[in-house]
C-alpha cells in the first residue's frame, strides 16, 4: 500500500501574520499540521517548533526503534514536541506562553496513527463520505459530550481545553485507525473547518480525489471565497 502528501497554507484575507505550520515527510510516512495559539505571543514560533520537533523524533531512527510500536512513536513525538515549546516558552520572555495546536498522522502497515491536541482535526473521506477522526478540545466539545443535542455559546468552540507547549505535560489523543486504498485523510486547520462546510468539503474532495494538488487548492479557494477569517491549512494523504 502506498501514499502521496500534499499540503498548503495560506495567510487568508484578514490575519497579518500566518501562525499555522505544515509539514510532510513523504519518506517517513510521516505528515504534521500545528495552528499558533491566536493572541498568545509568538505563536508562529510555537507552530514552527512543534513540528520541527515531531519530524525530527520520527527521523531519529534510535527513538523510532525504542518505542514499543506505532502508537508509542507519535505519542514521544508529541511530548518531546510539548516539552521543547514549554521549554523554550519559560525560558525566553519573547515566547513567553506560547502554545498551539498538533494533528500528525503517521502511515504504516495499512495502518495511520494519529497524534492530537487542541482544535486542529483530521478527516477521513472514503467512498465519498467524510467522518471526522478526531474530536476538539474545546470547552464545546466538552459540554455537548453529556448533552450532544445541547447548545452551546458560540465562544466555546474557540475555547481550548488543551494546547500542546502552555503545560509541563500534556496529554494528546493517540489514535490507531485502518486505511484502505482509495481513502483520503485530510489534516487542517480550524481556518478550513471553522469556515467551510463538511458537505462543501466532501464535495471538494469527491471531484478532485485524483488530484490531491487539486483538492488542496480548491479547499483554499473556498475558504477565501467565505472571507477567510483566519489562517488556514491543509495536509492531503491519499492512499493507494
Amino acid at each position: 500500500m502506498h501514499h502521496t502528501m500534499t499540503a498548503a497554507t495560506d495567510t487568508g484575507s484578514v490575519r497579518r501574520m500566518n501562525q499555522d505550520c505544515v509539514c510532510i515527510v513523504p519518506e517517513l510516512d510521516v505528515a504534521v499540521l500545528a495552528d499558533g495559539l491566536g493572541g498568545h505571543q509568538a505563536g508562529e514560533i510555537a507552530s514552527r517548533m512543534s513540528v520541527d520537533a515531531i519530524t525530527r523524533h520520527f527521523g531519529d531512527r534510535a527513538a523510532v526503534a525504542g518505542a514499543a510500536d506505532a502508537a508509542d512513536q507519535m505519542l514521544e513525538a508529541v511530548n518531546a514536541a510539548n516539552a521543547e515549546v514549554y521549554s523554550n516558552s519559560r525560558q525566553f520572555s519573547h515566547m513567553e506562553g506560547m502554545g498551539t495546536t498538533v494533528v500528525a498522522a503517521h502511515v504504516c502497515n495499512g495502518r495511520v496513527i494519529i497524534g492530537h491536541i487542541g482544535d486542529s482535526r483530521c478527516y477521513r473521506f472514503r467512498k465519498g463520505e467524510l467522518a471526522q477522526l478526531t474530536e476538539d478540545h474545546t470547552l464545546a466539545s466538552r459540554l455537548l459530550r453529556g448533552n450532544p443535542a445541547g447548545i452551546v455559546p458560540d465562544y466555546s468552540h474557540h475555547m481550548l481545553d488543551k494546547a500542546l507547549g502552555t503545560q509541563p505535560l500534556c496529554a494528546p489523543d493517540i489514535l490507531d485507525r485502518e486505511v484502505l486504498p482509495g481513502d483520503v485523510l485530510m489534516l487542517c486547520s480550524d481556518g478550513l473547518s471553522g469556515v467551510v462546510a463538511d458537505t462543501e468539503i466532501a464535495g471538494i474532495l469527491a471531484h478532485g480525489s485524483e488530484d490531491p494538488e487539486s483538492c488542496v487548492e480548491g479547499l483554499i479557494d473556498a475558504c477565501l471565497k467565505s472571507g477567510a477569517p483566519d489562517n488556514v491549512s491543509v495536509i492531503l494523504v491519499r492512499i493507494r
